[in-house]
């Protein structure tokens, strides 16, 4: 998943850092690459857009503009490309 979500944010120009360990993944939005200007209103939209798609993400860090992919040990490749697919 790590993998496939850093293959987006290499198109993206939002998400500026992929990062964890495991199946602990999150993703930082930016407004700028470069600079590291958190998005932390993009952010929230995001959450929405995905929410609305039938995908629950958290956000976090402390201003908001962090997800975190936390998925159950029995997650298959399936739920990988859907929730990959809906970012």
């Amino acid at each position: 998943m790590r993998e496939r979500l850093w293959k987006i944010a290499k198109k993206s120009r939002i998400i500026g850092d992929v990062r964890g360990h495991g199946l602990m993944i999150s993703f930082e939005l930016v407004k700028n690459k470069e600079t590291k200007e958190p998005a932390t209103q993009e952010a929230m939209e995001l959450m929405e857009r995905t929410k609305e798609r039938g995908l629950l993400i958290s956000k976090g860090g402390p201003l908001g503009n962090v997800f975190r992919v936390l998925p159950p040990l029995c997650i298959t490749k399936e739920d990988i490309d859907f929730a990959c697919d809906n970012l």
